[in-house]
């Protein structure tokens, strides 16, 4: 027993540690897109302001910029290094650096009070383009040369090619499949299927079974991805309500705004 929580205290330290290590490799990042945005608005676009700002202003207008762009980052997956491709994360890096250039014009133009020429910026979209490219072929191969593939179980029901869609989509730099196991075998011996899994992928199981499934991994720390039947797609979309001092999940078929139907018409 305690051995076990020996093992689970070390497992959730180096996780810590881990994502605390990733967290300031996303802070490089952000700093070095906010440092090519804080050149060209001190050497450019400061000069335009119709109303100069003193230096607090400046800084606040630099840590906008951060803000902006670790955000924007966020929301579109520019740091899921563990789970994207290469091409996906330069997709969301590019978006991202977009997105946030285009909320920061608009802010140049209020203080400005006319419309300034894009030009500075569009160089700096390239040039942090560029800079965006390295960072995610340096920190991808660096990455995966730190993190070695985690064990992996497959517990199928239905689908039995998911091994194949990993290797097709280069996810097995990420998951060593240790193991390909029926449902009713894993359930009958979960901890002789189970016991050497870092990860468990649940393939079309069912319900009840699925959640003998996933308790046993909470309790074991053990991480789990399944991949949904018809059924928990649409409790995905339930709205989510309190009714009776309870919570509630809210299904029935789509219903659009009105707003919805008249832009669409």
């Amino acid at each position: 027993m305690f051995c076990v929580n020996d093992k689970l205290k070390a497992k959730r330290k180096n996780h810590i540690m881990h994502t605390a290590l990733m967290h300031i490799v996303d802070l490089v990042e952000v700093g070095a897109m906010t440092a090519v945005f804080g050149y060209v608005w001190f050497n450019y676009y400061l000069k335009l302001v119709y109303f100069p700002f003193f230096r607090i202003g400046n800084y606040m207008i630099i840590a906008l910029y951060f803000g902006l762009f670790a955000l924007f980052c966020h929301l579109y997956s520019g740091f899921k290094i563990s789970i994207s491709s290469i091409s996906g994360l330069i997709y969301s890096q590019a978006v991202s650096i977009l997105v946030t250039n285009a909320v920061m014009y608009v802010v140049f133009i209020l203080l400005v009070r006319t419309i300034p020429t894009p030009v500075p910026l569009l160089v700096m979209c390239l040039v942090q383009f560029g800079v965006g490219v390295i960072w995610v072929l340096e920190v991808y191969r660096l990455y995966f040369v730190v993190n070695k593939p985690k064990k992996t179980v497959l517990v199928c029901d239905m689908r039995h090619d998911i091994e194949e869609l990993m290797e097709r989509y280069e996810l097995d730099n990420r998951y060593k499949v240790i193991k390909s196991v029926e449902i009713n075998e894993a359930l009958n011996d979960i901890e002789e299927c189970l016991g050497e899994a870092e990860n468990v992928f649940l393939c079309g199981i069912h319900s009840h079974d699925r959640n003998v499934i996933i308790k046993y991994c909470v309790e074991k720390d053990v991480s789990v991805f399944v991949i949904p039947r018809v059924g928990d797609v649409l409790m995905s979309g339930a709205e989510n309500m309190h009714l009776l001092h309870l919570p509630v999940m809210k299904l029935g078929r789509y219903s659009p705004i009105p707003e919805y139907i008249i832009v669409k018409r």
